[in-house]
């Protein structure tokens, strides 16, 4: 092979290597600044999300919806009531999926209709009607202790739950199987602890879609 050949493998190895970098950092910041894929997994936002072929996937299962987040959105702008939202709740490593009922200086109330009430930052009361849940979960939003009926939300808090409220550990229970008793700090998320809003649904076909979050009209 002569000097010219060997010159032209050369330049092409070095061109692809340089490539190769480029498209690595490439990849790393995207997943890390700008949308990153995630797999649901359980039935705690069903049937919103993770409902494939009719039926929530339950826990376990190995198949989930698979979907991509959005984290350069909260760069700039704060998480909104309404939201849906990947995160890492106070006491767990494990990333949870949830829907975002209240913002920073809200009152959530889960009264004994098993309706939820919002009092959004000091303002009257507002049933919320929330629409996105299904007929057993409409109206049948349950709490562990009737002393935790109530939460206040403090500053740079969010509070989070499930659309299948019956399968959903989430902030009325301080994300904890033994409830709020003596976590009552746990009830809520921080922005930090969020790693972004649910974007797009991709896998399987018959749900690909854009995941939005919901207007309560106030």
């Amino acid at each position: 092979m002569d000097k010219e050949r060997k010159q032209q493998i050369k330049e092409g190895l070095y061109e692809l290597f340089i490539n190769l970098i480029i498209i690595c950092i490439l990849v790393v910041g995207i997943r890390s600044f700008i949308v990153s894929p995630f797999q649901v997994s359980g039935p705690s936002m069903c049937d919103t999300l993770n409902t494939i072929n009719g039926k929530c996937v339950e826990t376990g299962e190995s198949i989930g919806e698979f979907m991509l987040i959005n984290k350069f959105k909260y760069f700039f702008s704060d998480p909104e009531r309404g939201d849906i939202v990947v995160f890492r709740p106070p006491n767990d490593e494990r990333h949870y999926i949830k829907r975002i009922i209240g913002v920073p200086g809200d009152t959530v109330e889960i009264k004994k209709d098993n309706f939820v009430y919002l009092y959004p930052q000091g303002k009257e009361e507002i049933k919320l009607e929330e629409t996105y849940l299904n007929a057993i979960n409409y109206g049948n939003t349950q709490v562990d202790r009737e002393e935790y009926r109530k939460f206040e939300i403090p500053e740079g808090g969010y509070f989070v739950m499930g659309d299948n409220r019956a399968h959903s550990s989430d902030s009325r229970h301080c994300f904890s199987m033994g409830g709020c008793w003596k976590r009552e700090d746990n009830a809520f998320i921080t922005k930090d602890k969020i790693s972004g809003k649910a974007f797009v649904t991709l896998w399987p076909p018959a749900n690909i879609k854009l995941i939005k979050g919901f207007d309560y009209g106030f």
